[in-house]
């Protein structure tokens, strides 16, 4: 409602309706003046609720898309009774979550041309190098593909067991730099906590440092092959929000040539009552008169 009266011509017509409760101002019945600015208003919010509802039905339909997760336990606590299943999962099992359910430390399964849900770093991908990429066109503009690698370690491990689930055997952490707005730098640090035994030897604790080859932000789509990767941030956490700026009600430059016409009616009606007013000879209450000739004349301004 506040969006509809800071236009010029809607706040003119609801002051004018607004004077018209005032006996000595009035000069019509009201519901000549209430009505037409009314109905204006009211099929305006109804096209504005409509975008609402398609707004949210778009929302609702991206938060519901669901993502292969990987567990280790055979039971998940979730907060919606829409994701069920009849068995408990077996060991290293996956399971379709929500995205809208998504936490942090979750390990997401992303096949080929689906967007990535979270901020994440990828521990996995199909290809056996490691490389694979990436479509940021819905979050940076740019339409080249970005290269992106997983940790190694992990990867190794992956490619090493034939399965995702074995990074549940893996003791290990990541740390990642606050939540940031930058969508071109990273930094964190994958730390192997466990040691491994091979044959008589053991492998030391590992780190490595991770930077922006490692991630695939939020918005982005996978372009070739399948991934996993680990999610470091959800929410308003992300790049992709944290960089969005609040939706502001756009005008159009006709819809300003409009307004600018509007003004310059509104100032040839001010004129108008001012020289009525002088023709009278600015006798007696001439301010009444003269908000009275303002809305008689108002009506070369059209509503709509």
């Amino acid at each position: 409602m506040f969006e509809q009266f800071s236009l010029f011509l809607n706040l003119i017509y609801l002051i004018l309706a607004l004077s018209q409760f005032i006996p000595d101002l009035r000069v019509g019945a009201l519901y000549t003046y209430w009505g037409p600015l009314g109905f204006v208003l009211c099929v305006t919010l109804i096209r504005e609720a409509i975008d609402d509802v398609r707004r949210w039905m778009r929302d609702r339909e991206v938060n519901q898309t669901t993502y292969i997760k990987y567990v280790r336990r055979g039971e998940v606590r979730v907060a919606s009774e829409d994701i069920k299943w009849k068995t408990p999962p077996r060991e290293g099992s996956d399971l379709r979550f929500y995205l809208l359910f998504l936490q942090v430390g979750d390990l997401i399964r992303l096949d080929k041309d689906q967007r990535v849900p979270a901020d994440m770093v990828l521990v996995w991908t199909s290809d056996r190098n490691g490389a694979c990429f990436i479509r940021t066109d819905q979050l940076d503009g740019e339409t080249d593909w970005k290269l992106r690698h997983p940790i190694p370690p992990t990867h190794a491990l992956v490619n090493q067991a034939g399965e995702p689930s074995a990074l549940f055997d893996m003791q290990a952490q990541v740390f990642a730099e606050a939540p940031r707005r930058n969508i071109h730098s990273f930094e964190g640090t994958f730390a192997r906590t466990d040691v491994a035994p091979i044959g008589d030897q053991s492998v030391e604790s590992t780190e490595v440092s991770l930077n922006l080859d490692h991630t695939a932000w939020s918005n982005t789509v996978l372009a070739t092959g399948s991934a996993v990767g680990l999610v470091i941030y959800t929410g308003a956490e992300t790049r992709a929000v944290m960089n969005s700026n609040r939706v502001r009600t756009k005008m159009g430059k006709i819809d300003r040539e409009i307004n600018n016409i509007i003004k310059l009616l509104f100032a040839l009606v001010v004129v108008l009552a001012f020289v009525m007013v002088a023709l009278k000879g600015f006798s007696g209450a001439w301010y009444k008169y003269w908000w009275r000739f303002m809305v008689l004349f108002s009506y070369i301004i059209p509503l709509a």
